[in-house]
């Protein structure tokens, strides 16, 4: 996948023209970046102000776990990162992103968005709606983690994040770091679904087969 092509593929653009694509690349001019297996694209706690489309490779988003760093998911073409890092006051990103391989980053800053967005408006919906999914994602994990039993928070986490593959791309280090549990409940928590045939943990995604009895655990729940 080119440059322009995985520019051309990624969901800020879903639903353009041909021509309406061609006009946001010229008007956003994006900076082409390469990276090298193992170098870091951004680090947890610096200044991003960037938002970046990854075009070739793959990177790895990592987040600090209790006693190491843990994978919390990983970015291929032509997947986004960075949208909330703009519009704002300056905030600290909160992960690190990596290379995995030799890889290719477009990056936008606000001033390339602003002339993108002012060239191509139907650009803002989806940019809106972009930043809109990932408030109700931050919503459903709150809700996730209020006042439900270990099983809950675990079921619920896995069906609001599956895939359309099926399977969530996280490893079983990093969700127990995410949900706030001990990897020794954790894995007896996922003992035991796959043992029920509800789910196949994987070393980096956790591949769901039964999505009605994961959410069964949910029903269940004693109020």
């Amino acid at each position: 996948m080119d440059q322009k092509n995985g520019f051309f593929d990624c969901v800020l653009l879903d639903g353009l023209s041909a021509p309406e694509k061609e006009q946001a690349y010229a008007a956003a001019m994006p900076r082409v970046l390469s990276y090298t297996a193992g170098e870091c694209v951004v680090s947890a706690g610096e200044y991003f102000g960037v938002l970046g489309i990854v075009t070739h490779g793959e990177l790895s988003v990592i987040r600090s776990g209790e006693h190491r760093p843990v994978i919390h998911k990983r970015l291929a073409p032509p997947d986004v990162f960075g949208v909330s890092s703009l519009f704002g006051k300056e905030c600290p990103f909160p992960t690190t992103v990596r290379a995995d391989c030799e890889s290719t980053v477009l990056l936008l800053d606000e001033a390339s968005v602003e002339r993108m967005l002012a060239a191509v408006p139907r650009v803002a919906r989806n940019y809106i709606a972009l930043l809109t999914e990932k408030i109700r994602f931050l919503n459903r994990r709150l809700d996730t983690l209020a006042g439900r039993s270990a099983e809950e928070r675990v079921a619920a986490f896995l069906l609001t994040r599956v895939g359309r593959d099926g399977a969530l791309g996280i490893t079983k280090s990093a969700l127990a770091s995410t949900l706030g549990l001990g990897r020794a409940s954790l894995y007896r928590i996922l003992d035991g679904m796959q043992a029920a045939g509800i789910v196949r943990p994987h070393r980096d995604r956790i591949e769901i087969l039964d999505t009605a009895a994961l959410q069964q655990f949910i029903n269940n729940r004693k109020e």
